[in-house]
């Protein structure tokens, strides 16, 4: 019984908490934050585009907070 258990918890890919929108699980696991600046690097390659969030720690004042809710 132990082996069949952990084959099936082996085939799990991810696991995602239901109710939680796809943008909310993509600003946690990415770790953005509200309240920081961040800039956007894009970079152009044979595999398409590339961009990257980049914290902006030098910046001291905190922006004003904004929430988008559904």
């Amino acid at each position: 019984m132990q082996n069949i258990t952990e084959e099936q918890i082996d085939g799990i890919m991810e696991l995602r908490e239901f109710g939680v929108p796809y943008h909310i699980r993509v600003y946690i696991d990415l770790k953005i934050n509200i309240d920081l600046w961040y800039g956007v690097h894009s970079q152009s390659s044979s595999g398409g585009a590339q961009n990257q969030l980049l914290l902006k720690a030098d910046l001291m004042e905190q922006p004003e907070s904004i929430l988008f809710c559904i």
